[in-house]
């Protein structure tokens, strides 16, 4: 029952929409299996009128039978063609579905996965389940037809045999419920182990520079192999598992077939039946073991189409940002604001875990354009207070305030197209310069992205590289330094044309210079924009009109740089060093 609860779900999830494509196959199905269950009595008829002598019987034989078999193969290869891009179709819609649901997903469910666990998910999970539903339809479909034609025949041909034969049946079904158990902990460490491969490899590939920074390589290749000698020691069970069972048919197999010869020699002897009905019978023997033994794969397969769909289940059920049935961002029903000018905390309280809670009560206002710093050390809470704003994770009602309006009531979309959020790592697609740019507006215009790169300082630096704009940065945009990287990203932001900016430890990669000139351009741009830098580096925040000193997730002092250090307190500490 639970096999069939699985074909239900699969079918309802994913396959009721093809339901006329489906019916199509059906019919394939149905028509190849049905004509080619003909051929074997046909191919024992022309056995007998060969020993028989029989040249026109033999004759008309053949013929039907080389023609019975052109269209059975004809309808196999377009059966086999439409299967492979049936499956291709709705295993592509699954994968595009749950990369979607990944894309969405909000950033505390995104952080309970690995790369590689979703990788695999959307991939071989996804894979897995369409193969196992394509394959249950159109084997039930065989086996059904199978079944019910091969038991006619050898009933036919011979009832004591067929009493003999149908024994293995019931073995056959008993013999997998004694390993079903097994095959499912091989199942399910084989699916851990994928994904803690696919973890491995892409981390590993994708720090590759740090790799080589810490001397990792040896490291790295001893950890392949052992990950390696795992897989080993996963297929070894998988095979010692398929082994025993293959062991145990072959002998209940071998012990029957030997009392079906026996008794073909007997009847042969009597003259109760043919040398062509002989072939025939064990060419319907074999088709009905085939069949029992794609009931019994189905009913194995479906331990691990069970945990994949399981794993899938588990992804689209996790927290994701979309909203409606149908899967699109609706925000037609909330309000929107022109232009943010004014940004409200609200003794805001926040916890990755709950048993260690990051901002604790804090409290602050910004009502005018202007230049405004964050600063504290690591882990202090200040990167968290904004990635609150970016609504990255969620913050209960009355607690943060848009230009007076309850942060909840206003839609993720607008928030992140108003809102800048501009991160010490830069993001970088595997393309142009010019494509990197346009990832925060596809519609700039060429003179638009010149215009904000000489803002940022950038321009010259592009114009040095030989194709300019077009200059190809690659996926870890090796082509640029830290500090290029961190001008494209600001210019990137400029582009996007918000009412806020924040920037998370935008100056961390700049030099004493490059450093000046940026606070110069985010000082400029302040006169008409409410821009906040969040940063540890107390050389940064000296030209802030105010700064905010957040310590164990509470404000502890606010005003400039001017009277925070006549105060002798936390910000003058950081100032000259002093490890408070």
């Amino acid at each position: 029952m639970r096999d069939i609860s699985i074909f239900t779900r699969l079918y309802k999830l994913y396959f009721s929409k093809y339901l006329r494509s489906l019916i199509f196959l059906t019919l394939l199905v149905v028509l190849f299996v049905a004509l080619g269950s003909i051929n074997p009595y046909l191919f024992g008829v022309l056995i007998d009128t060969m020993i028989n002598q029989d040249f026109q019987a033999f004759h008309t034989a053949l013929i039907l039978y080389v023609s019975l078999n052109l269209i059975v193969s004809s309808i196999g290869i377009v059966k086999e063609r439409i299967t492979s891009i049936f499956s291709y179709k709705v295993s592509s819609q699954i994968k595009e579905r749950l990369f979607k649901k990944v894309i969405y997903l909000k950033c505390v469910s995104r952080e309970k996965y690995s790369t590689g666990e979703l990788m695999q998910r959307i991939q071989g999970d996804s894979d897995g389940v369409v193969r196992f539903y394509i394959d249950a339809l159109t084997n039930i479909l065989s086996v059904i037809f199978n079944l019910a034609i091969s038991i006619y025949f050898i009933l036919s041909i011979s009832p004591v045999n067929a009493v003999l034969s149908l024994l293995n049946i019931p073995l056959i079904f008993i013999l997998n419920k004694v390993f079903k158990k097994g095959i499912a902990r091989v199942v399910k460490a084989q699916n851990i182990h994928n994904d803690q491969r696919m973890s491995f490899l892409h981390e590993s590939v994708e720090n590759y520079q740090h790799v080589k920074v810490f001397c990792l390589e040896d490291e790295k290749i001893n950890n392949h192999q052992v990950n390696i000698l795992d897989g080993l020691d996963i297929l070894r069970k998988n095979l010692n598992i398929s082994n025993a069972m293959g062991i145990i048919k072959n002998f209940i197999n071998a012990v029957i077939n030997y009392g079906l010869f026996y008794i073909f020699a007997f009847l042969i002897h009597r003259g109760s039946l043919t040398i062509g009905q002989m072939v025939s019978y064990n060419v319907y023997v074999t088709r009905l073991y085939d069949a029992i033994s794609k009931i019994s794969s189905l009913n194995l397969d479906s331990i691990s189409v069970r945990m994949s769909l399981e794993r899938i289940e588990q992804i689209e059920n996790e927290l994701n940002e979309l909203v409606s049935e149908n899967e699109t961002l609706d925000f037609s029903d909330m309000p929107e604001i022109k232009f943010i000018s004014h940004l409200c905390f609200n003794k805001v309280h926040f916890a990755y875990n709950v048993t260690e809670p990051v901002l604790k009560g804090i409290s602050l206002e910004i009502d005018k354009n202007g230049f405004y710093s964050i600063v504290g050390k690591n882990g202090s809470g200040k990167s968290t207070l904004f990635r609150l704003i970016a609504k990255f994770y969620d913050v209960e009602n009355d607690y943060i305030y848009i230009n007076g309006i309850d942060i909840n009531k206003l839609s993720i979309d607008y928030i992140r197209r108003e809102i800048i959020y501009v991160s010490k790592d830069v993001y970088i697609v595997n393309g142009s310069i010019k494509d990197n740019l346009m990832v925060s507006n596809s519609a700039a215009t060429f003179n638009e992205l010149e215009e904000c790169c000489k803002k940022v300082g950038l321009y010259e630096d592009i114009l040095s590289f030989e194709n300019g704009f077009e200059t190809l940065l690659g996926v870890n945009g090796n082509q640029l330094s830290s500090g290029q990287k961190q001008k494209l990203n600001f210019a990137r932001a400029l582009l996007k044309k918000g009412s806020i900016f924040i920037l998370d430890e935008a100056t961390s990669d700049l030099d004493g210079l490059a450093e000046q000139d940026f606070i110069y351009i985010i000082k400029k741009l302040s006169s008409n924009y409410i821009v906040i830098l969040i940063t540890h580096k107390i050389s940064s925040v000296i030209h802030s009109d105010e700064i905010f000193v957040i310590d164990d997730g509470i404000i502890k002092e606010s005003g400039n740089h001017h009277s925070l250090m006549h105060r002798n307190g936390l910000y003058r500490d950081m100032f000259y060093g002093i490890d408070s």
